[in-house]
């Protein structure tokens, strides 16, 4: 009996260090200077200034790479203007949604709501989902980066 207590004592304070750093929930969010990692610590999502820029982006890029080699960007036409805070949430709906304060800046304008979560995977791929169903991938919308897992398909 004293050694299930003691199993149960140890396990509380190391299965919150174990806990996913990958995933955002829907009591969960990113703000401008919080990322997180995929599960192998590939690569990073976040909020991101290139150079000289006077807004901010939310982007995937390498996390192992010492230079921020950034493979896939939300709110490329859109901005957040420096000095307006950055946020990246699921909506009420349960899409993925980046916001300049309170201003919608980006949406994954997934017609199916209430997605549960949003996983960054280790092959550079964000996806939002409802339990195991897939609802939406970043890499269905690619920038200017081909990686591995990436597939093209045209109609």
């Amino acid at each position: 009996m004293e050694w299930l207590c003691l199993v149960l004592i140890i396990s509380s304070y190391v299965l919150p260090l174990s806990k996913s750093q990958d995933t955002i929930t829907a009591t969960s969010s990113i703000t401008s200077n919080q990322t997180i990692i995929s599960a192998g610590g590939t690569f990073a999502l976040g909020f991101f200034s290139p150079g000289n820029s006077t807004g901010s982006y939310l982007g995937i890029w390498y996390n192992t790479i010492p230079k921020q080699t950034v493979i896939w960007v939300a709110n490329r036409a859109s901005p957040v203007p420096k000095g307006s805070p950055s946020i990246l949430r699921l909506s009420e709906d349960g899409n993925l949604v980046v916001l300049s304060g309170k201003e919608l800046v980006w949406t994954s304008n997934v017609s199916v709501i209430n997605a549960t979560d949003a996983v960054l995977l280790d092959n550079g791929n964000l996806v939002l989902r409802h339990g195991k169903d897939e609802l939406w991938h970043s890499f269905d919308h690619p920038t200017d980066t081909i990686l591995t897992d990436l597939k093209f398909s045209s109609n």
